[in-house]
C-alpha cells in the first residue's frame, strides 16, 4: 500500500476544524491557521516522494501550562506531537479509531525544529508509507472489506501522549526520551474529547499503555493488539500461535498481522 486517494485523506474540513479546535483547547494556542496549514501541505503532498516527514511548529505555541521539564532539552521545548488524522468521511460512515502510545522523534528528524508536527505512523508521507505501511494497510483493507458489505468506514489515528521529547541519537550519550507522565492527565482530556467527537465504534488499541489509559476513562468498545512493529514479534509470535490459523513460514508477517487484526474488528464494525 503506497499512494492514497487524496480524497480519503483527511476529508470534512467542519470535522477538521473541530479536531484543530481540540487541540488549541489544551494543547497548543493561537495555533489554528499554522495546524489548518499543515494539513493542507500533507493533503496536497500525500502521494509526493520526498515530501516532509515532519513539520515545524514554534515553541511559542505551546500552551504555557504544559509541563516542559521532559520534553525540553538544554532548557528549550524539543518535542514531537501527531497530528490526528484520518481516512474516510466521518459522516456517515462507522468510525474505527486506531490509538498508539505517542510521537517518538530523534534528532536526525528534527533537523533543528522546536515541535515537530507529524502524524501517527507517518499516515501522510509516502516515503513511511513505504516502509512501515502495516496500519495504512489495515485501514485501506478494512474501508474496502466495509464497501464490499455497502458500508463506510472512517478510521481515525491518534495518540494517547500528545508530546514526547525528542530521542538524543546513539552514541551521542543520554537515555532515550521518556513517555511525558507530567501531562497525562491533560493529555488524557484531550483524548476523551477526540472520542467524543469521533464517536468510535471500535477502538483499536496498539500496546498495554493506551488499553490502560481506556480502561481508566471507562471504554470499553476496545480491541488490543500488541504495537505492530518488529520489536514486539515476541508478544506478536504469542498471539498468532494461539489464533489457530495454519501460518506458513514465518508468522509474524505484516500480511498475518492484518489478518488477525480485520477478522478481530470485522465482526464489530459489520453490524
Amino acid at each position: 500500500m503506497l499512494n492514497l486517494d487524496n480524497k480519503l485523506f483527511c476529508p470534512n474540513d467542519t470535522f477538521r476544524d473541530a479536531v484543530i479546535d481540540i487541540l488549541c483547547s489544551g494543547l497548543f494556542v493561537q495555533a489554528r491557521t499554522p495546524l489548518r496549514e499543515v494539513y493542507n501541505k500533507m493533503a496536497d503532498n500525500l502521494n509526493c516522494v520526498g515530501a516532509d516527514l515532519i513539520y515545524p511548529m514554534s515553541a511559542g505555541m505551546l500552551n504555557q501550562e504544559i509541563d516542559s521539564a521532559r520534553i525540553s532539552r538544554d532548557s528549550k521545548i524539543y518535542a514531537g506531537h501527531d497530528l490526528p488524522v484520518w481516512l474516510g468521511n466521518p459522516f456517515g460512515a462507522r468510525h474505527l479509531m486506531i490509538l498508539s502510545q505517542d510521537p517518538r522523534r530523534n534528532d536526525n528528524e528534527m533537523n533543528g525544529k522546536e515541535i515537530g508536527l507529524s502524524t501517527p505512523f507517518g499516515v501522510h508521507s509516502l516515503d513511511w508509507r513505504s516502509s512501515y505501511g502495516l496500519l495504512v494497510a489495515l485501514a485501506d483493507n478494512l474501508i474496502k472489506s466495509l464497501e464490499e458489505r455497502g458500508k463506510s468506514l472512517s478510521v481515525y489515528f491518534t495518540d494517547v501522549y500528545k508530546l514526547r521529547g525528542v530521542d538524543p541519537l546513539k552514541g551521542q550519550g543520554g537515555e532515550k526520551s521518556k513517555t511525558d507522565k507530567p501531562n497525562k492527565e491533560r493529555y488524557i482530556d484531550i483524548l476523551k474529547r477526540e472520542i467524543g467527537l469521533f464517536q468510535p465504534d471500535v477502538i483499536l488499541t496498539l500496546g498495554s499503555e493506551a488499553d490502560i489509559i481506556l480502561q481508566k476513562i471507562g471504554i470499553n468498545n476496545t480491541v488490543g493488539v500488541p504495537h505492530p512493529s518488529g520489536s514486539a514479534n515476541g508478544k506478536w509470535g504469542k498471539v498468532l500461535k494461539e489464533w489457530g490459523k495454519e501460518l506458513k513460514g514465518k508468522p509474524c508477517t505484516d500480511q498475518n498481522k492484518i489478518l488477525y487484526i480485520c477478522e478481530k474488528l470485522l465482526p464489530e464494525l459489520s453490524k
